[in-house]
């Protein structure tokens, strides 16, 4: 009876730790997201204080807004 107390143990032990490191692979996909999005706005910014862009922006969105209300 002590073994298979033991292993029921074990095997509860084990599930313990799968479920943890699942919600750290979670975790990290999480961070890795919200890293990936940081930069991404970062690089948006950037993008925005180049005049070139920040003008063909403003005239691409003002002609889709053109067409839409058009429709």
């Amino acid at each position: 009876m002590k073994v298979r107390k033991f292993d029921i143990y074990q095997f509860s032990n084990t599930n313990v730790l799968k479920n943890q490191s699942i919600n750290l692979r979670t975790w990290r996909k999480e961070i890795q997201y919200q890293n990936i999005q940081a930069i991404a706005a970062r690089i948006w910014q950037q993008m925005l204080k180049i005049p070139d862009i920040a003008a063909y922006l403003k005239s691409t969105a003002t002609h889709k807004l053109i067409k839409f209300v058009r429709n």
